[in-house]
């Protein structure tokens, strides 16, 4: 634990004062963390999947945060070159597509949206891109979303449409 100095604080050397209000304040803020929190839980009506799943898991939190977590650098390793392949291969996919202008960059969401949505940041429509309808926009500019709620969405949209059609890829 570190101090407000940055340094790593003493235990052993610290006043039982100073420790003993460190240690109610920080129960206290706890405490008003939990309250907080738990407003939300009850709003959401999430109780029960609290004390089914996430009560019984904080033992398990607790024995990583104490004793760590064996990983595998091979299998990291491995995954990641996965990963690193399923992302080449689709950004090829996706820029297979004559519609695509090639010299967008797949990072930005600026171009996703022109990829995806076939629209510039000002809503414009270009002649590029899928031409896909976004299923749900930004509250505060109209934007077509790039979000993972959205992309997901659209990805389960765009299976079905390929399942009825009978298209099999």
């Amino acid at each position: 634990m570190l101090g407000t100095d940055g340094k790593k604080v003493d235990w052993n050397n610290m006043p039982l004062p100073r420790m003993a209000r460190g240690n109610a304040l920080d129960a206290y803020f706890t405490m008003k963390c939990f309250d907080l929190l738990w407003s939300k839980v009850e709003k959401l009506q999430m109780e029960k999947t609290y004390e089914a799943i996430l009560s019984p898991a904080t033992n398990i939190f607790r024995d990583i945060e104490l004793e760590g977590l064996i990983i595998s650098n091979e299998i990291l390793n491995d995954l990641r070159s996965k990963i690193y392949m399923d992302i080449v291969t689709t950004e090829e996919e996706i820029f297979n597509f004559e519609s695509v202008d090639k010299n967008y960059n797949i990072d930005s969401t600026a171009d996703l949206t022109k990829i995806i949505y076939s629209c510039d940041s000002k809503n414009n429509l270009l002649n590029t891109g899928l031409g896909l309808y976004p299923v749900k926009r930004s509250d505060k500019t109209n934007k077509p979303s790039t979000d993972v709620e959205s992309l997901d969405t659209l990805l389960d949209m765009l299976e079905q449409e390929i399942n009825r059609r009978g298209i099999n890829a």
